[in-house]
């Protein structure tokens, strides 16, 4: 099993993502993209990858005591960036807000989950963020495209109210994220 724990946004700012997302969809000129259906929307805490279905008790024993020492919080969002970068992209994503209680989180989680021998954190900086849409075709960039990806303001934050366990299978159509698990932050 593919296991990855995440945050999933609440639904007026996936709203508000599914309508910022159209109206960039249509200033990208020559472009062909893949948009996530909403309920794949997700900011990534971890990424276990392959992990052996006896390994979720452990998981959720260790999210139910994480989430007791854990208060709910808000995350800005924004602005929109190109992955990996402008020359070479191939997804979109909206950049999060990394607050201390964020951070803190995820350090947590990555060496506990190490320690228990499920997952290696991946080298590099944590950049939370929603994935927005996949490129398959790159076209050109407006400078209507680049001030509106840059300009737009997000009415609504991330709640970060539960933290998820997800399995994920990858498909011809894409992916597909089943929850195995949810626990309540405090």
């Amino acid at each position: 099993m593919r296991l990855f724990l995440a945050f999933t946004p609440a639904p007026a700012l996936l709203k508000e993502i599914r309508d910022y997302t159209y109206r960039l969809t249509k200033e990208l000129e020559g472009w062909i993209v893949r948009i996530p259906p909403p309920e794949n929307i997700h900011m990534t805490l971890a990424f276990m990858g392959s992990c052996s279905p006896d390994k979720i008790p452990t998981i959720k024993d260790l999210l139910k005591i994480v989430s007791l020492e854990t208060r709910k919080f808000k995350l800005r969002v924004g602005p929109t960036c190109f992955f990996p970068s402008e020359k070479k992209i191939s997804g979109a994503w909206v950049s999060l807000e990394a607050g201390k209680t964020l951070i803190a989180l995820k350090k947590r989680l990555d060496e506990e989950l190490q320690n228990l021998k499920i997952f290696q954190p991946r080298p590099g900086k944590f950049k939370p963020h929603l994935t927005i849409m996949r490129v398959k075709k790159r076209g050109n960039i407006s400078e209507t495209c680049r001030s509106y990806m840059k300009n737009y303001c997000f009415e609504n934050l991330m709640k970060c109210s539960a933290i998820e366990l997800f399995e994920s299978k990858t498909l011809p159509s894409g992916a597909v994220y089943r929850k195995i698990f949810s626990v309540d932050l405090k």
